[in-house]
């Protein structure tokens, strides 16, 4: 299992032990908004309604001027993130944000965690079981001097699985359960990860994606919903590495 967090019961016992002797064991997360490079991390948080969650648990997570809104979906998400690395030119970049869970076993509701990969499922032609994606189609989304994008991308920094980029959440628990026939090894969906790291990747910029688990994937009843255990998760992993 890849690093993960799950908000202690008793905050007065904040850091558990654990993680103290992890934070003098571990070398500096290669993300950290706080890092003492002289360009700091772009931090990309996609709605304002998850900004605002995330401001509300305390100290902002980057630094002031570098935390921006990335856009609902994967192609604001791309193309807010290519003019905001073209104006900022950061060494890094941090996006941060909810997901819903395909693996409720090892990634349950309420987690937080770092992606190793990112893919994107709808890109191609036909849909649902019949779907050609951009390697079967031969199409791949980008090429540059013989290194071509179908529909996978590595991440900085972490350890979690695959997380699965889409334009349109599950809405309902067959389609999540077609989703994951077509993607086994997916652990959660988001609608920015993938438009992002593209961006990023033809930038030569390192991304590193810290989601957190609000909801299983296909659940749209809200009161099912963990939004402020998943954000308050997600941004204690964001400050490990401090």
């Amino acid at each position: 299992m890849g690093h993960g967090y799950a908000f202690p019961a008793h905050p007065h016992h904040w850091p558990p032990p654990a993680l103290r002797a992890r934070r003098h064991s571990q070398m500096i997360w290669p993300m950290s908004p706080r890092s003492n490079n002289h360009t700091p991390t772009l931090v990309l948080i996609p709605t304002p309604l998850e900004r605002d969650r995330l401001e509300s648990l305390g100290d902002p997570v980057g630094k002031p001027g570098w935390t921006h809104l990335c856009g609902f979906g994967p192609v604001a998400a791309a193309a807010r993130t290519a003019e905001l690395l073209a104006r900022l030119q950061p060494a890094r970049v941090l996006l941060i944000g909810c997901a819903g869970t395909h693996a409720p076993q090892t990634h349950p509701v309420g987690t937080a965690w770092r992606f190793d990969s990112v893919a994107i499922d709808g890109i191609g032609a036909g849909e649902g079981d019949q779907i050609l994606g951009p390697e079967d189609l031969g199409l791949p989304q980008w090429t540059e001097q013989g290194e071509a994008v179908h529909d996978r991308l590595p991440l900085e920094g972490g350890d979690a699985g695959l997380l699965l980029t889409v334009c349109s959440a599950a809405g309902d628990k067959p389609q999540a359960e077609r989703r994951r026939t077509r993607f086994p090894e997916a652990r959660a969906e988001d609608m920015e990860a993938f438009g992002v790291a593209l961006a990023c990747h033809l930038a030569r910029v390192p991304l590193t994606v810290v989601r957190g688990i609000s909801n299983a994937a296909g659940i749209r009843d809200k009161g099912e919903w963990h939004l402020d255990e998943a954000l308050t998760n997600a941004l204690a992993l964001v400050r490990e590495g401090l």
